[in-house]
């Protein structure tokens, strides 16, 4: 697997030298070089510029992290995972709204509350089976 060299990104560059002017100023208001004012005029815009510059330098994701042209290898078990992940979380969805119809939910609240990753289905059946009425187990459990 071929590794990404992140010390040449852009932004690892600009935190490198906004973080060296920022030692700078700190060591140059410590030894009495710079006046106050102007280190903190410094330090109020490069600090910013420092922290953002940080943050976009972290790869982001598993692609990030392996190179951007990074796919599985043929036959590998996560190959296919994209056909087979859409089409699973097809048979969720509706598995969730047929259950939720079957536990007497109307259509449209079915379809709102199958697709809402938050909402337990299982907690739902568990309260009707204890004899709680419909309007307020949904009223409980519903998705703040």
């Amino acid at each position: 697997m071929d590794t990404v060299d992140r010390t040449k990104s852009p932004f690892a560059i600009l935190t490198l030298v906004v973080g060296g002017v920022v030692l700078a100023a700190i060591a140059g208001v410590k030894s009495g070089a710079m006046p106050p004012l102007a280190a903190k005029v410094v330090l109020g815009v490069t600090i910013p510029i420092f922290f953002g510059a940080f943050l976009a330098a972290i790869p982001r994701g598993r692609t990030a992290a392996l190179g951007a042209g990074w796919r599985p290898a043929e036959g590998h078990p996560a190959a296919g995972d994209d056909l087979q992940r859409g089409s699973e979380v097809e048979r969720v969805y509706a598995w969730r709204n047929a259950r939720l119809a079957a536990l007497g939910v109307a259509g449209e609240t079915a379809v709102i509350l199958g697709a809402h990753p938050t909402f337990s289905v299982h907690e739902l059946d568990r309260l009707l089976e204890a004899g709680c009425p419909l309007g307020t187990a949904l009223r409980i459990l519903w998705p703040a």
